[in-house]
């Protein structure tokens, strides 16, 4: 496997690591039961899982390469408007409390992002180091020029800075979605 390729790969990882822009502090906290709220319609749309299958094609045209995941669940719910999967989504989520789709997707935005977050912290010593490793592999690299090895890290740098940025919540959501960290890696891991 080539640096580049490596290179493009550890990018790739602090790509998916991130959470998104950081957003704008948020007036309420979330709360326990818009969390277990959330996390339960999001074991009651398995239910949709069909449905999401027949229109993912239509729902996904012309989506970004890689979405924004800071919006990433009001994106797609935007996406439903004036689908029959829209009018389902609005009756499974009004059943766990949320008023409709829309502020259920505002709410799983700020709960995802704050579970990346978490996530990604938690994680953040290791991919400093395979970044380091991935610096002194470039530096260590006989094959390429000086300017090749200035280009390369200054890519590395910029990714960093932006992995940075994006993987930001507000302290007080990471902390109200700290007990459900379990529940979410399971539902998470079974959606993949």
């Amino acid at each position: 496997m080539t640096i580049a390729v490596k290179l493009f790969h550890l990018m790739l990882l602090a790509l998916l690591l991130a959470a998104g822009p950081a957003q704008a502090q948020q007036s309420q906290p979330l709360t326990n039961s818009q969390i277990e709220n959330f996390i339960a319609s999001l074991k009651d749309l398995r239910s949709l899982d069909a449905d999401f299958e027949r229109f993912a094609p239509d729902l996904t045209k012309g989506f970004a390469a890689i979405p924004n995941l800071a919006t990433l669940i009001s994106d797609a719910v935007a996406r439903m408007a004036g689908t029959p999967l829209r009018a389902e989504l609005d009756e499974v989520v009004r059943d766990q409390g949320f008023d409709n789709a829309t502020t259920w997707g505002k709410t799983g935005d700020r709960i995802l992002n704050a579970y990346i977050a978490h996530q990604a912290g938690a994680q953040d010593q290791a991919l400093r180091d395979k970044i380091a490793q991935a610096v002194k592999r470039i530096d260590d690299n006989p094959d390429m020029t000086d300017a090749q090895k200035r280009q390369m890290k200054a890519l590395i740098g910029g990714t960093v800075a932006y992995v940075e940025a994006m993987v930001s919540a507000p302290q007080e959501d990471m902390e109200a979605v700290e007990p459900y960290l379990v529940d979410l890696n399971r539902l998470l891991a079974a959606t993949n």
